[in-house]
């Protein structure tokens, strides 16, 4: 056996028949990425395992702990990278848990003003959120693919009657291959269509059911006062932690939210 390193592996997706479709495979590698482990030794949940990357080197950070001059014991987060004895990432200060936490907090608050600010609480109107303009072209769609449902039920009725035609002698086999060969053509561009009409219209739906979704969440949540796993698997998809900046004090640290408005 060779082993190739995966930049010369050659892969031909859908080449077999998947045992479930691609949608709910997503969502599982999602959650089982957002899973939150338990910590080696004590078997206490870390509630933002997974959701913490290096922004420098994409790596994980990974959470350890110290103690502080009066003997209290502290958490931390820092880049797997940088805890590994020969390492390439420069990201290497840690960040203190409930400093995360704190900052967590603020940020999840000030999203929720601004939701309430968007007057989104008192009335979700999806026509207004994606536009009028989108609901107009929803509506040719489905419109649309009423029309190429019904003439395909035409075209199938018509090829039973050719069939049996064939059958009492009205047509030869000739003329039955030629009608044949252009039904199946025809056949095949209404059902091409008809899957783009549907991707179009579930990806409309999909966007319906994510701002209901939003309305929901900031009902259940009027200010957030400490973060909890509930809490981060509602609102946080991925926290990316930039390097520390001695000169200026500071650190980049980006959110990627679960809804964006």
């Amino acid at each position: 056996v060779v082993y190739l390193p995966k930049e010369q592996w050659i892969v031909y997706e859908n080449s077999h028949e998947p045992i479930i479709d691609k949608e709910v495979f997503e969502k599982a590698q999602e959650i089982k990425k957002n899973k939150a482990r338990a910590c080696k030794g004590h078997g206490v949940k870390n509630k933002y395992s997974g959701l913490i990357e290096c922004d420098c080197c994409h790596r994980n950070f990974k959470k350890t702990s110290g103690r502080a001059r009066n003997g209290e014991d502290i958490g931390y987060f820092k880049c797997s990278d940088v805890s590994m004895p020969v390492h390439e990432c420069t990201n290497s200060k840690a960040i203190r848990v409930d400093a995360l936490d704190e900052l967590l907090c603020n940020k999840i608050n000030e999203r929720i003003t601004k939701y309430r600010d968007l007057s989104v609480m008192e009335n979700i109107n999806v026509k207004e959120l994606l536009g009028e303009d989108k609901n107009n072209e929803i509506d040719v769609y489905k419109q649309e693919k009423k029309e190429l449902e019904k003439k395909l039920s035409q075209k199938n009725n018509i090829y039973q009657d050719m069939y049996e035609d064939l059958k009492t002698g009205i047509i030869d086999i000739d003329e039955y291959k030629l009608f044949k060969e252009k039904y199946k053509d025809e056949k095949d561009k209404i059902q091409a269509r008809l899957v783009i009409l549907d991707n179009k219209i579930n990806e409309y739906n999909s966007s319906e059911s994510t701002f209901v979704e939003v309305g929901k969440l900031y009902e259940k949540y009027t200010s957030v006062k400490e973060i909890t796993l509930d809490i981060l698997n509602s609102f946080v998809e991925k926290i990316f932690i930039g390097e520390y900046d001695k000169e200026n004090n500071i650190r980049d640290i980006k959110i990627k939210w679960k809804y964006q408005f």
